[in-house]
């Protein structure tokens, strides 16, 4: 049978449409040859910033460039990932009478986002202000001054946009994924105002049972094969980004665009935190990362999403301009283990959200070698501040090998080990810090209390995804620091009790400690009954952990006496209530991790940081919250890291006589 004559014409006008496009692409090809690459005219004023508004195209991505005043407002701004910093893509810059002025080019996840961007319906903004375009990337004068600009770029912004990437090939996967994420945020949602309300550690360790939603939806929810299509949209590179943190904190009117779709910025944010605090199935989250080769620590990663959840949490609930902005130095550590391109930037990132920053005077200058800026900053904050709250964050990361950096400045690495209470061994508030040395020595009071004598291999520093195998590694490396001290302790007679207060560091807690041996014993059994059930072969029949926990549990034994709730069994035997609430209680609060214990000269027991050695030395510093270990280095000293030390509590060290009197000057290069 002929097709009819309605049938001929569409297909005739399809054909038609086909032939027009192709066409319009080869022009659009042709035209973008003979273009050379976009000349920015610098602005005018030192408050002006670019624009530019889209051209309406169906392939190639065009648009127009305009300086406004950055008090204006009025734009969109995007918060997304660069990627790769290849260009492959291009987008053609027309003045106002359409006449093509040069092309701009893009990298794959640039495009991608105006592709979506462009074709996304109901976005009110027609103006756009996004880095790789309204920056001349060339320019480093124009990239520091327009850095400095930032926060108000994202404050003074309409509306900011997190752009999660192109919607997935599988659409009907894509489809089930935000389907899941909307049954999740209509269930839990009463939950997040209750989850702001404090930190999210506070949150998940003593008022979970205070939510008003704590079950899943249903018995099926775990189950929900759209589970891995959600995980990929949600644990993308927004939560790796520092930039992200300013980005997402400034503007009161923030969203998600998946593709094309706009999404919620708490449905997809509460995602994380709800598996952190396993009000989601933490089995789901173990499983589909590894299979989607994403990488994640609830641990690490929601503490500055937690962050970002406060600001935006007082944007809506409270009506509030921001959260409380922390110091340069805090946010220093708490966005330490986010992602950035420039090692420069893990300062000027967050200068937009640090109280600090004016008082500093700290301009972005990307011309400025990285250790020289790093020195620059950390001096600044020694001296504002006045107090060594930087040291803190400088002793618990990773140290670079061969830095041209001194010991006290911060280096830029993320954080290696647990961070300890503070606990106050110095009674002046205020350090009187003095720089010599063109910068290279810190001069500051204190007090050499002690010398360590011998110091335990560092505990681990876990992440959220171990397997059996690393478990048990983290636990026989707990009891090796329990048997490193009770062997010390039976050779030098000296009371084993201490270690309690040494593991758990927290002045707070360890003051409501009443019998420090029960205690000790209760911190030992729960230890090996855990390792047992972890690995029953290890603990009863192979050498040499058999006898190694033989050997120490008879040491314990001897050292804490004659008492009668001290059981002579073997130690993998069950617990008793009292023995296993005491035990659970103290394990929930260890701070071991990246740690060791250190035995002083004297004999005591301390928690000091995984890179002290025999021969450092315990000082209580001016300015101080915590001991510091530092390393003789000639006349004068390395900083190693922080050490808690519970004899030293709350300025014990000078009850009976003022820093006046004792401190000397102690100068750290």
């Amino acid at each position: 049978m002929d097709p009819s004559p309605n049938s001929r014409n569409k297909a005739l006008e399809s054909l038609t449409v086909e032939m027009e496009q192709a066409q319009l692409e080869d022009s659009e090809e042709r035209e973008l040859k003979t273009l050379d690459r976009y000349q920015y005219n610098p602005l005018s004023t030192s408050d002006s910033i670019r624009v530019f508004q889209f051209h309406e195209t169906r392939s190639q991505l065009e648009c127009t460039i305009r300086e406004i005043k950055l008090s204006d407002g009025g734009y969109t701004a995007l918060s997304y990932e660069w990627g790769s910093h290849e260009t492959p893509f291009r987008m053609i810059v027309r003045d106002h009478d359409g006449i093509a002025l040069g092309y701009v080019p893009l990298t794959i996840n640039l495009r991608s986002a105006l592709a979506d961007l462009r074709d996304t319906q109901g976005l009110e903004s027609g103006q756009y202000w996004i880095d790789q375009i309204t920056i001349d990337q060339s320019d480093n004068l124009e990239k520091g001054h327009q850095v400095k600009l930032m926060k108000d770029v994202y404050r003074n912004a309409f509306q900011v946009i997190t752009y999660l990437g192109p919607h997935a090939q599988d659409m009907e996967g894509e489809a089930g994924a935000l389907k899941l994420l909307s049954r999740i945020d209509t269930h839990f949602r009463p939950n997040y105002k209750y989850i702001n309300s404090q930190s999210i550690e506070e949150t998940y360790r003593y008022n979970l049972s205070e939510l008003p939603v704590k079950d899943p939806p249903d018995n099926t929810f775990g189950n929900d094969p759209s589970w891995p299509a959600l995980l990929s949209i949600v644990f993308g590179a927004w939560l790796r980004r520092l930039w992200m943190v300013q980005e997402n904190i400034l503007c009161s009117n923030t969203t998600m665009l998946r593709g094309r779709q706009e999404l919620d910025w708490f449905s997809v944010a509460a995602i994380p935190i709800l598996f952190y605090l396993e009000l989601l199935p933490r089995e789901v989250l173990n499983l589909e990362l590894k299979n989607l080769r994403l990488t994640y620590d609830p641990g690490a990663d929601c503490g500055p999403l937690s962050l970002t959840w406060d600001a935006r949490h007082s944007h809506i609930y409270e009506k509030g301009e921001s959260a409380n902005f922390c110091s340069l130095a805090e946010n220093l550590a708490f966005y330490d283990n986010l992602d950035c391109a420039d090692p420069r930037d893990r300062i000027f990132a967050v200068l937009g959200v640090s109280k600090s920053a004016s008082v500093l005077g700290i301009e972005p200058n990307y011309k400025i070698p990285v250790h020289q800026l790093y020195t620059q900053v950390s001096k600044r904050i020694l001296i504002q501040d006045q107090d060594l709250y930087l040291l803190e964050v400088v002793g618990s990361q990773e140290v670079r090998s061969h830095s041209p950096l001194p010991t006290w400045a911060f280096a830029g690495t993320a954080h290696c080990m647990m961070d300890l209470f503070d606990f106050q061994p110095h009674p002046q508030k205020h350090s009187n810090i003095r720089f010599e040395d063109n910068d290279k020595i810190m001069v500051c009071k204190g007090l050499i209390v002690r010398q360590l004598r011998i110091v335990s291999e560092p505990v681990d520093w876990i992440t959220f995804d171990l397997t059996r195998k690393d478990w048990i590694r983290f636990y026989i490396q707990i009891f090796e620091l329990f048997s490193f001290v009770v062997k010390d302790a039976a050779k030098s007679g000296n009371s084993v009790t201490a270690l309690v207060f040494a593991i758990i560091a927290d002045p707070a807690w360890t003051s409501t400690i009443l019998d420090a041996t029960f205690y000790t014993w209760c911190f030992y059994r729960y230890l090996i009954v855990h390792l047992h059930a972890k690995a029953p072969d290890l603990v009863e029949r192979q050498k040499p952990v058999c006898d190694e926990i033989q050997d120490a549990t008879a040491l314990l034994h001897r050292l804490l006496g004659d008492d009668d709730r001290v059981v002579h069994a073997p130690p993998w035997s069950p617990l008793t209530s009292e023995e296993n609430q005491v035990g659970s209680e103290l394990w929930s609060r260890i701070l071991v991790e990246g740690r060791s214990i250190g035995i002083t000269e004297s004999d005591d027991i301390c928690n000091v940081t995984g890179r002290a050695q025999q021969g450092d030395v315990l000082a209580l510093l001016a300015g101080g919250e915590l001991a510091y270990i530092l390393r003789p280095f000639g006349d004068k000293y390395q900083y190693i890291g922080s050490a808690y030390h519970h004899e030293f509590v709350n300025g014990a060290a000078y009850r009976d006589m003022s820093p006046e009197e004792v401190d000397q000057e102690i100068q750290i290069v």
